[in-house]
């Protein structure tokens, strides 16, 4: 009797050394970052020393991190803090993340444990540049409504074809803000970068109206200002067609978020243009004006 009791005593041991695991702390996870840092605690660990465990990161089902007491073998966009591990904290930093399922395998010894989680990478529109666009554009319309307003009280010819221009330019414009909006709180889709595009495509539209109310499409003659800020407006447009291109052509996180900053600077430069273009029109037309008066009200003898 006694020789089978201590029988049943050792099965149970054997199995419950046997069904041990270590229990391991994670949780579906959303990036909106170029690093971030995916998280995995073990809560049970009994040596609490590196030297005695095995860890290793995969995702979907492929390895991107392993570690033990003797080697080292990782994806070059991961980071693991070894000291960490042996107070039982497992998580990896990760650059460029990928939208998946991670899995965390911890091993301490002859015990062992995994946990798997989602991550759900996002690239969301940086509320900065949003709000620098905004900013940017704002101005940008401001000078075409004022010169818009200016042809107005002088009764240009085809004024009415200038108005035309400027309204289709702000509708432009606003439809514009509203379809990038959702790639600042939500996502950059298609949707988002088609409102990244008409802003774009907006500039040449600005550089007509400009053009229009300059010449009105008929003979002219191009002075050095007029010049030289067609020319700030030509390189500012074609930087923020560049940045735009590489944001939508690229998968990479970090270069994204450069070409954001890169339309930023076009859109600055575009402004200057812009004001320069506005102020030697306005300037050109209140002359034009002043003489008109002159010749309309008879001096006093």
């Amino acid at each position: 009797m006694y020789l089978t009791t201590i029988l049943a005593l050792l099965v149970y041991v054997l199995l419950d050394i046997g069904s041990a695991q270590l229990n391991l702390i994670t949780a579906n996870q959303t990036s909106h970052q170029c690093k971030v840092l995916l998280n995995c605690k073990v809560t049970n660990l009994i040596q609490n020393s590196s030297s005695l465990m095995i860890l290793q990161w995969k995702f979907n089902g492929d390895r991107i991190y392993y570690f033990d007491a003797e080697t080292t073998v990782k994806d070059t966009n991961v980071v693991k803090d070894i000291s960490e591990l042996g107070r039982g904290d497992a998580s990896l930093w990760i650059e460029k993340p990928r939208s998946g399922t991670y899995t965390c395998l911890v091993t301490e010894l002859n015990t062992s444990g995994q946990s798997k989680f989602y991550l759900e990478a996002k690239l969301l529109f940086p509320t900065a540049a949003f709000a620098a666009y905004c900013v940017l554009y704002s101005g940008i319309l401001l000078c075409v409504i004022i010169q818009m307003a200016f042809s107005c009280f002088r009764k240009h010819q085809n004024y009415v074809f200038g108005i035309c221009l400027v309204l289709a330019g702000v509708v432009l414009i606003i439809l514009g803000l509203c379809l990038l909006f959702d790639g600042v709180s939500v996502n950059m889709t298609i949707k988002s970068n088609t409102g990244f595009g008409i802003h774009v495509v907006t500039l040449l539209i600005v550089i007509i109206i400009q053009f229009f109310f300059l010449t009105g499409f008929k003979d002219f003659v191009l002075t050095i200002i007029t010049l030289v800020c067609a020319a700030f407006k030509i390189v500012g447009f074609i930087i923020a067609v560049v940045g735009f291109s590489i944001s939508v052509a690229t998968k990479d996180c970090t270069t994204q978020k450069n070409s954001y900053d890169s339309v930023i600077g076009g859109l600055v430069i575009f402004l200057i243009g812009v004001i320069g273009d506005m102020v030697f029109w306005i300037k050109g037309e209140w002359s034009r004006h002043r003489r008109e008066l002159r010749l309309v009200i008879p001096r006093p003898h």
